[in-house]
């Protein structure tokens, strides 16, 4: 089981990872007032400069098993849904995001709660302490 756990996370790692390097299908129309600016400006700066140290460490976390990884794991995936939920509603970027991109970020998505569902699974949960 650690083994399916590890793989799960290096797949959501990769999948984040080469999805960073797909191309935008096109060009991105954002254009806004600097001192009103939309939802999904202050959304997607607080996911660049909080969300993703916090996902890398909680990576490593779960990775080395560690007692304090699986809630920030927890945390860190329901706050990439609700960013990902605003930004999708909210911002010009869901238009102009490769396929591709999309497909790869669900895919690291769904492979980072499978790894938390492992996690928190009878077999591997001993391994995390208390």
């Amino acid at each position: 089981m650690k083994q399916a756990f590890r793989t799960a996370l290096l797949i959501a790692l990769l999948a984040t990872v080469a999805a960073a390097f797909v191309p935008f299908s096109q060009a991105v129309n954002a254009s806004f007032q600097i001192d009103s600016p939309p939802l999904w400006v202050p959304v997607a700066s607080l996911l660049s400069l909080f969300g993703l140290p916090a996902a890398f460490i909680a990576l490593i976390g779960l990775y080395r098993f560690q007692s304090w990884a699986r809630p920030l794991g927890a945390f860190v995936g329901a706050l990439f849904v609700v960013g990902a939920a605003v930004l999708a509603v909210s911002s010009p970027l869901l238009e102009t995001v490769a396929p591709l991109a999309v497909a790869l970020l669900a895919l690291a998505l769904v492979a980072w709660f499978v790894s938390l569902s492992l996690a928190y699974g009878k077999s591997l949960s001993g391994h995390f302490g208390s």
